[in-house]
C-alpha cells in the first residue's frame, strides 16, 4: 500500500471495490518457541507461559477479513469488501469476482485486489518438506520453490492507459488434491470453444512434476500451436498470490508484444482450477 500510494493518489481509491485473497498472520508458533527457549527441559512446565504471552489479537490476525480491514482504513474505503480463500486459486478467484462485479454494476472506481502470501511460514514448510516436495537443490527434478509476496491491481473500464484487457475467466469447482489430464483438457476445450487458440499460455507448473506432466499433455493437445511459459522459476512460488503475480509478469515482460493473446493457467488444492484469458494492450 505505501507504494501504491507513491504512484496514485490513494483517495481516487475510496470507493473502490475490495477483493482481498490473503494467507492469515499466524504467530502462535513464535509463541510457543519462547515457551521452548525457557528451556526444553522443563516444556511441560512452562507450557503454562503460553496463556500469559498468547495475545488475544492473534485470533483476529487468524480472520480473512483483517487485511481488509486494515486496507479499508488507509482508504478510508467504507464500500463493499469481500475477503477470498480458496487455496492457490484465491487470486483468480477475486479477479473473476471483481470482473463481473464491473461488468453488471456501476462500479464507477473499479475494483482494487490486495493479493498476498507467504509460503516460507513454518507450517507451509513443514508440510510441503513431509511430502518431499520442496526443491532443495538443482538436481531435484520435482518439488516447488517456497516464496512470498504481495500484489494489488486495479480493475476498471476505461480503456485509457490500460494495460491490459480480460476476455474471461473460466473456473471449474473439482475438489481434488491433483487434477488429471482429463480435467485440464475440459477446460481448455470449453475455453478455445469460446475464445480460440491463445499466442502464448503462462503454465500453473509449481515445480511438481507429475501435476505439470498432467497440465503439459493438455496444451500440447488443445493448444499445439501455443508457446509455453512459465515464471516460477524465477519468482518461486507463492501459493494464493500466484496467479496475479502471473499476470504483472506477463505485463513487465518484454519478450510479449502488446496485441499478444494470454491464457494464464491456475488450481487451488480442494477448490478447482481455471484459466484467466487476456490481452496484452
Amino acid at each position: 500500500m505505501a507504494d501504491l500510494g507513491k504512484k496514485t493518489n490513494l483517495k481516487f481509491l475510496s470507493k473502490a471495490r475490495l477483493y482481498s485473497a490473503c494467507d492469515s498472520e499466524e504467530h502462535n508458533l513464535n509463541t510457543l518457541k519462547e515457551v521452548v527457549h525457557k528451556g526444553p527441559d522443563d516444556f511441560w512446565k512452562n507450557l503454562s507461559y503460553f496463556n500469559k504471552l498468547d495475545n488475544p489479537l492473534e485470533m483476529l490476525r487468524l480472520l480473512p477479513t483483517n487485511p481488509l480491514y486494515h486496507i479499508s482504513k488507509i482508504l478510508s474505503n467504507h464500500e463493499e469488501g469481500i475477503p477470498l480463500r480458496s487455496a492457490s486459486l484465491s487470486g483468480m478467484s477475486a479477479l473473476k469476482m471483481a470482473q463481473e462485479d464491473i461488468i453488471h454494476n456501476d462500479v464507477k472506481q473499479g475494483a482494487l485486489i490486495i493479493n498476498s502470501a507467504n509460503m516460507l511460514s513454518s507450517d507451509i514448510l513443514t508440510v510441503f518438506s513431509k511430502f518431499g516436495e520442496i526443491r532443495e537443490n538443482a538436481s531435484m527434478n520435482s518439488g516447488i520453490i517456497p516464496s512470498w509476496g504481495s500484489v494489488i491491481l486495479h480493475l476498471d473500464h476505461d480503456p485509457h492507459e490500460a494495460l491490459s484487457e480480460i476476455i474471461s475467466i473460466i473456473i471449474h469447482y473439482a475438489p481434488k488434491v491433483k487434477y488429471t489430464h482429463e480435467d485440464w483438457k475440459n477446460i481448455f476445450v470449453e475455453q478455445k470453444n469460446k475464445h480460440g487458440t491463445p499466442d502464448i499460455i503462462i503454465s500453473y507448473d509449481n515445480g511438481i512434476l507429475g501435476q505439470k506432466e498432467a497440465e503439459y499433455d493438455s496444451i500440447e493437445k488443445i493448444f499445439p500451436d501455443a508457446k509455453i511459459m512459465n515464471y516460477k522459476l524465477i519468482t518461486g512460488y507463492t501459493g494464493r498470490l500466484n496467479n496475479i503475480l502471473d499476470i504483472l509478469c506477463c505485463l513487465n515482460d518484454p519478450e510479449i508484444p502488446n496485441g499478444c493473446k494470454l491464457l494464464l493457467n491456475g488450481t487451488g488444492i480442494n477448490y478447482g482450477l481455471g484459466c484467466i484469458f487476456l490481452t496484452k494492450k
